[in-house]
């Protein structure tokens, strides 16, 4: 008996769907965060790229740690340093942060597709 090819191509488009839908989060950040506790001392090594959120939620869940972020290692104080002064960030940075970067990508697709739609010329490489 033979199995309709599509058949698992629906199944695979279903499934990918599923773990998209699902609250897990699947970015691949590039990153890698290693927690090592010696002698009593918890140590926080962060290498790659790491969301800031993460480094935010690992002071706070250790906030005796010495943390170590980078390939320089740059060492970050036990309690954070005194901001002398603070520089608020436009509007569109801070909406961009709390946006999902699935809805993002989306966004950026359907923005595209309708570019392309407003000047078929560009889709089809002519310049005139």
């Amino acid at each position: 008996m033979f199995r309709n090819p599509f058949d698992e191509f629906r199944r695979l488009e279903m499934l990918i769907r599923r773990v998209l839908e699902t609250d897990y989060p699947m970015g691949s950040s590039g990153g890698s965060v290693s927690i090592r506790k010696i002698n009593g001392k918890t140590r926080i090594d962060i290498r790659g790229d790491v969301p800031d959120s993460t480094i935010r939620r690992l002071r706070r869940k250790y906030p005796n740690a010495d943390i170590l972020i980078g390939e320089k290692g740059e060492r970050t104080s036990k309690s954070p340093a005194p901001v002398v002064e603070e520089v608020e960030e436009p509007e569109t940075k801070r909406h961009f942060e709390d946006v999902d970067p699935r809805k993002l990508a989306l966004k950026r697709f359907r923005e595209k597709k309708e570019k392309q739609h407003e000047d078929p010329a560009s889709e089809k490489g002519e310049d005139r």
